[in-house]
């Protein structure tokens, strides 16, 4: 893959951030790959030979429990890239990646890119940044799951699925949900029955599409504007950086 191309075309802020010349000594392992949903991209304690740079789609970050149980603490959209710690540090994924909305992203080789950071100071700064913006969001959804009724932590993740997804309908059941939000099944059913006679949403056949986005953030927790990757204060700055020619 031409990297100088991908540089500038590719909707990815992270992977357009880092500098050029850094890009070309990537040439050879650099493959734009196709995301399919449920796909299991990293796990937990297991080590990483790929990351991915999503360019469209939506990857959860999962940890589990002893007893099966999933809950998702942050997500990877397409500004971001999975497993960025095995880069800095860790040679293994601090948690489970599964592809949540589908779309695609461009994969690098770990160890190029783990010499690449160690080589060159700037993508090791674009990639010190990101784990801030990584860090944000872990904090932002620990306090909204011990803080924010159900109803509103159900339209704030539809929310931000719906802007991952870039339609108005995706695929979604009753039981999925309760995993992601960490929480019992007829909760969830008692949760979105709500948004639906309210006139939000139409959940039907495994599917669930947004019929009112107004209300459904007016029903939100203000996590989502938290959450949203445009209000981002640490991406702002990154993107800045690269505007400015700092990188």
């Amino acid at each position: 893959m031409n990297a100088h191309v991908l540089g500038k075309s590719t909707p990815n802020a992270v992977l357009r951030a880092i500098p050029p010349s850094a890009l070309a000594r990537l040439s050879a392992s650099i493959e734009r790959v196709e995301l399919k949903r449920g796909a299991v991209l990293h796990r937990f304690r297991q080590p990483v030979k790929r990351l991915y740079f999503v360019e469209r789609g939506q990857v959860s970050l999962l940890r589990g429990m002893r007893d099966g149980r999933t809950v998702e603490v942050a997500f990877v959209a397409k500004y971001g890239v999975t497993a960025p710690e095995a880069v800095l540090g860790p040679r293994t994924a601090l948690l489970d990646s599964v592809v949540q909305i589908p779309g695609w992203a461009v994969a690098v080789d770990k160890e190029d890119l783990e010499r690449i950071v160690a080589d060159c100071r700037d993508t090791r700064w674009v990639f010190e940044q990101y784990l801030h913006v990584i860090l944000d969001r872990l904090a932002q959804c620990a306090a909204c799951n011990r803080l924010h009724s159900l109803e509103e932590r159900c339209s704030r993740w539809l929310l931000i699925n719906l802007d991952a997804a870039e339609a108005d309908s995706f695929p979604l059941t009753h039981e999925f949900l309760s995993q992601m939000l960490g929480t019992q099944r007829p909760g969830v059913t008692l949760a979105l029955n709500e948004l639906q006679l309210a006139g939000f949403i139409r959940h039907r056949r495994g599917t669930i599409t947004i019929l009112d986005r107004g209300g459904l953030e007016a029903r939100s927790c203000e996590c989502y504007e938290r959450l949203n990757t445009r209000n981002f204060p640490q991406l702002s700055h990154l993107r800045a950086a690269v505007a400015e020619g700092a990188l």
